[in-house]
């Protein structure tokens, strides 16, 4: 083999995602690393700025949800227009504990109009506190429930449980053993990942984590659904960290329509 033939095909090699010497990923790699991480941290607290945004007709899939609520009345387009706001979120943790507070923004289908709603959750290791302070209501409403695990919260908080308590019993929000390497790289421009997948079956979609090995097996990008058309979407960006190595500096979460697949 010439030198040109050989520097040509190392160059094609590259551009697979493949290099010499490289090992596969694997799953007990992935856990080891999330386990480690997970040992150097006790507590931690996150703050941050959530902007979200809702398009027109986003909640229509859900119509006859909507009409039990609205009185069995037909609610029209829901939302009928675009709308954004900003949510100040508080995310702690304490071992298996675990406190998330943020504000929501529902539509009220009587009034016609849009209330923001303050919102926590706290679990404990064995049960669960839902509070809605007034807003979407006239009065506060709870809800506490025995629970094995603490990860029903909203998707938010994904990329920090995934980072810091990616192999907890209490508070993991994925079951590695459920995962295989599929093979699949996604190319990036901070870093690489490699795709482990869970396959869908009845009553459950498919399921990607893109790990990135260069990054302390950190998880990239996260799709529920089918890989061309996610119903949802979650791109991670990391900083540095002395005690970690990396954490969670911002994340955007994309939904999709299971009927048409527009974006919601």
């Amino acid at each position: 083999m010439s030198r040109r033939i050989a520097l040509l095909l190392s160059w094609v090699l590259a551009l697979a995602g493949v290099s010499l010497g490289q090992e596969p990923l694997r799953v007990e790699s992935v856990r080891a690393a999330w386990k480690e991480r997970e040992s150097k941290v006790r507590t931690a607290r996150f703050q941050w700025k959530q902007i979200v945004f809702t398009v027109k007709g986003a909640s229509d899939d859900g119509k006859e949800f909507l009409m039990q609520r609205n009185g069995g009345k037909d609610p029209g387009t829901n939302p009928p227009e675009d709308f954004s706001y900003s949510s100040d979120c508080t995310l702690s943790i304490d071992g298996d504990r675990l406190a998330f507070e943020f504000t929501r923004r529902e539509r009220n289908l009587s009034q016609k109009k849009h209330a923001d709603t303050r919102t926590e959750y706290k679990f404990d290791g064995k049960t669960q506190l839902s509070l809605n302070h007034a807003g979407f209501t006239d009065w506060p409403v709870a809800l506490i429930r025995t629970m094995a695990r603490g990860a029903e919260l909203t998707w938010d908080t994904g990329p920090v449980l995934r980072n810091l308590r990616g192999t907890s019993e209490k508070l993991r929000t994925e079951d590695l053993d459920e995962y295989s390497t599929s093979g699949a790289i996604l190319a990036a421009k901070d870093g690489r990942g490699w795709e482990l997948l869970s396959k869908g079956g009845p009553g459950r979609d498919e399921r990607r984590l893109w790990i990135d090995p260069g990054r302390g097996f950190v998880v990239s990008r996260y799709t529920i659904g089918p890989a061309k058309s996610p119903i949802r979407q979650i791109d991670v960006k990391y900083k540095p960290d002395g005690t970690v190595g990396w954490v969670p500096s911002e994340w955007k979460i994309v939904e999709a329509s299971r009927k048409d697949g527009r974006i919601r």
